[in-house]
């Protein structure tokens, strides 16, 4: 969850744009969570469920310029007539303080995180390989 990962993430996982535009900020009660909340009837531009990762951006910015601040997941969806309450699993505590101070964030959803993962680990593992189980064209 550093600033290098999410530099690398391709254009594609981002095509389908934010979940839910602008949404205040507040730290969980036990501070492990941060809650993300819009005010007022919202129709979600994403998919929403539990689990599912979404992309956390400075308000009205570029994710791909540079706007992206942490990946996180979708711990809990509450809506009703009052608005709309996500809260995010971003990665302990530290994060949530971090995240709570930007008070503004845009959330985009439907980043395949998992498929995120395991291509970057696969990347990983090639790249490290050492001795007879290097690829030769790492050698060229």
């Amino acid at each position: 969850q550093n600033q290098v990962a999410l530099a690398r993430m391709p254009e594609s996982l981002m095509a389908s744009g934010r979940l839910v535009p602008e949404m205040a900020t507040e730290i969980s009660i036990n501070g492990k969570s941060l809650v993300c909340s819009k005010v007022g009837p919202y129709k979600f531009g994403g998919d929403q469920s539990v689990g599912q990762g979404v992309l956390l951006c400075t308000a009205g910015s570029d994710p791909l310029q540079g706007g992206a601040l942490a990946y996180g997941r979708i711990e809990m969806v509450m809506e009703d007539s009052q608005g709309v309450r996500l809260i995010l699993n971003v990665g302990g505590k530290n994060q949530v303080q971090n995240l709570d101070k930007k008070r503004s964030l845009d959330v985009y959803g439907s980043v395949n995180l998992v498929a995120f993962e395991r291509q970057f680990e696969a990347l990983k593992k090639i790249a490290t390989a050492a001795g007879a189980k290097r690829f030769p064209l790492w050698e060229l």
